[in-house]
């Protein structure tokens, strides 16, 4: 089942161009955070930039491969999944400021393809996806952040 899950992170003292850089460098991602075990990032022939994502899951391990599109203007950076363990995600990463204040948000599509299991198991995965990109998010950002997560809900938006 298709679900979407959106976390947001405030910080006061952090400007949005400072944190949009941060958010761009991935290689640096594994070494902030407990919840990333490690990101290949490589350009391809097409001059597209792709991300090879391996994530603690669980128990385990969450990987994929994604295309990565930026709009600098905008300070967002979207992406789609090409191969790995789910069946489909895409989503964006963007900073804005909000009442004098950086905010980071997260905003994806997904479905880790749990298959016949899925009625039980999604809401389990759905809810581990999102104690994940908590973590993440406030290791980013440091302890000045405040998260807030709304989801994963059932996505009904057309593919």
């Amino acid at each position: 089942m298709r679900q979407r899950l959106v976390v947001t992170g405030d910080h006061l003292a952090l400007s949005p161009d400072d944190v949009y850089a941060f958010v761009l460098r991935f290689e640096d991602h594994a070494d902030r955070t407990t919840a990333v075990r490690s990101i290949e990032v490589t350009t391809g022939d097409d001059g597209e930039r792709r991300s090879a994502w391996s994530v603690n899951f669980r128990n385990g391990l969450l990987c994929w491969t994604q295309i990565d599109r930026f709009d600098h203007a905008r300070r967002t950076l979207s992406f789609t999944l090409t191969q790995g363990d789910p069946v489909f995600l895409d989503g964006s990463w963007s900073v804005t400021t909000v009442n004098g204040h950086t905010r980071l948000t997260f905003d994806c599509r997904f479905d880790l393809g749990v298959g016949t299991l899925s009625s039980a198991l999604d809401p389990l995965a759905g809810r581990i996806l999102k104690e994940t990109i908590i973590a993440h998010m406030s290791q980013l950002l440091g302890p000045a952040a405040a998260m807030v997560a709304d989801g994963p809900h059932p996505d009904h938006s057309p593919t």
